[in-house]
């Protein structure tokens, strides 16, 4: 991944660290821990934070599809707007959701803290509406996702994809009250557009590379290669794997 972010597209708006642990207005899962980055990336078990786990960052498929291929953008720049062009943020969803349905509650900057059952009404009212009126699948470009910072991109400055690091310390401590809080919000029923509550995610490995790994409590925490031994792989066409693009911040106590 080489990092660049476009500065046009960059979004400035850093959102403040929670104030109590679950499920965010933000559409993150916030846990107290006892983890922190280190310098050279990853967590540790040292120093008490919280550490937050964003809600799926999904494609719009019809827009990320017309830059797959031979028609893979060739500059950082068009890489970068091919990636915010198609992504679909839980706050973009928000805001463009809540027209088409009045049950999404919005909270503005003074209002009284949204409830528990408001926040999580909106998590599973946008998970449909992203299904729904863009089609949004776990589809993303293996190569768009290594060279450009998406979570940082999209989501403001103190998100970072997932390493093979976090993945190994979040496997010990911290999966399960993720998984718990998850699936706390889920419907009995299975929606079409349930990616929101996957815990199989991207992963930068150490190598550099890209590759997936899953979240679940007790998961074997194998860090995988996406090409594995498939010589017909393209990094460059959508990944149809089920891997959703969760971010990480971890805002040091």
């Amino acid at each position: 991944m080489t990092g660049y972010v476009d500065p046009a597209l960059a979004n400035t708006k850093a959102t403040p660290a929670p104030a109590r642990q679950g499920l965010q207005y933000s559409g993150s899962v916030a846990l107290l821990s006892v983890a922190q980055t280190q310098p050279a990336g990853g967590l540790d078990a040292s120093t008490e934070a919280w550490v937050e786990l964003s809600a799926a960052i999904l494609p719009k498929v019809g827009v990320l599809y017309t830059g797959q291929g031979e028609d893979y953008p060739t500059t950082p720049q068009a890489q970068a707007k091919l990636a915010h062009d198609s992504a679909l943020t839980f706050e973009t969803l928000l805001r463009e959701c809540q027209p088409l349905n009045p049950g999404i509650v919005l909270w503005q900057a003074g209002d009284p803290p949204l409830s528990d059952l408001a926040v999580s009404t909106n998590y599973r009212l946008l998970e449909e509406c992203a299904y729904d009126q863009y089609l949004a699948k776990p589809y993303w470009i293996p190569q768009l996702i290594h060279d450009v910072d998406i979570c940082r991109q999209e989501l403001g400055p103190g998100w970072r994809m997932l390493t093979e690091a976090d993945v190994l310390v979040l496997l010990q401590t911290d999966t399960r009250s993720v998984q718990e809080t998850l699936d706390g919000v889920q419907n009995s029923g299975v929606h079409p557009g349930s990616f929101y509550f996957s815990l199989s995610v991207w992963v930068l490995r150490t190598d550099g590379s890209v590759g997936a790994a899953n979240l679940r409590p007790g998961a074997d925490p194998v860090i995988t290669s996406l090409s594995g031994n498939d010589i017909f792989f393209d990094p460059r066409l959508h990944y149809e794997g089920g891997l959703t693009l969760r971010c990480l911040r971890v805002t040091s106590l």
